[in-house]
């Protein structure tokens, strides 16, 4: 079984060092965006300190920002160095800079090989009555979709396998028209990969999950970022049947991540 982790950092080289240590192991790659935005100082360190790795990847940066099309573009970067590596993979999972594991490594193996051919991605049809205004407000009117795709929305976070992103590719390149209009969407990176593979075949093979643990429901209104993770969420980590969770912060509670480290992984 081999993975790929496609992961976009923006902070911390330090909790992104660690991510990467924590995952590291034999048929694990890493293809790594630092958003543009961030210091030079943070991605030679993340350089330096894998220099002698041949497992890790660097993609070209993009200015990334939240809610804007640039995440969408430097994800398919990551898609595009990934497919022309030619690695022989099965499956591509996208995280960010502070997501963790919270089951050990051959967990996550032998979960995607029992679970082999299944694409893991959060999913709805747009609109959803009572999510967050339908996702109306994210879709301008002046714009057409093109009429022969439905649209879907769902978390930014997902595991798929190779052929599904190969698949995502080629139709990124044939369907300009989409695209585009995917460019004038509020937070796109939340609808575009959604519509792809849920107006495709490999619907049949979607499992409608993240992959991962997020805390949105302690979060006030308006709901942008979901809850920092801290120690008092160990139970529930511990407990959870999720590969990841996010999102950590180790400027706010590294502990969390110690605790992780030494009780679960």
């Amino acid at each position: 079984m081999n993975i790929a982790y496609l992961i976009l950092a923006h902070k911390s080289p330090t909790q992104l060092i660690r991510l990467i240590n924590t995952l590291n192991c034999e048929n694990a790659y890493f293809f790594i965006h630092i958003d543009k935005k961030s210091s030079n100082y943070m991605l030679n360190q993340i350089i330096n300190t894998f220099r002698n790795h041949n497992n890790i990847y660097y993609i070209d940066r993009c200015n990334c920002s939240w809610g804007d099309f640039s995440i969408v573009q430097a994800t398919m970067k990551g898609i595009e160095h990934i497919l022309n590596t030619n690695l022989c993979l099965d499956y591509v999972i996208l995280l960010s800079g502070q997501d963790y594991p919270i089951k050990p490594n051959y967990y996550i193996r032998d979960f995607l090989i029992g679970n082999y051919g299944k694409c893991f991605i959060h999913n709805f049809p747009v609109p959803l009555q009572g999510w967050h205004n339908g996702f109306h407000h994210r879709i301008p009117k002046q714009y057409r979709l093109p009429s022969n795709i439905s649209l879907y929305g769902g978390s930014q976070w997902w595991g798929l396998t190779k052929e599904c992103i190969k698949y995502i590719y080629d139709f990124v390149i044939n369907n300009p028209d989409f695209v585009q209009y995917c460019k004038h969407l509020y937070v796109p990176d939340e609808i575009f990969f959604q519509t792809i593979v849920l107006n495709s075949h490999f619907k049949q093979t979607v499992v409608n999950t993240g992959l991962r643990y997020i805390d949105w429901d302690s979060v006030p209104h308006p709901k942008t970022h979901p809850a920092i993770l801290t120690k008092n969420y160990f139970p529930i980590l511990n407990n959870s049947r999720t590969l990841f969770a996010r999102k950590f912060d180790i400027d706010i509670d590294s502990q969390i991540l110690d605790m992780i480290d030494n009780k679960i992984l």
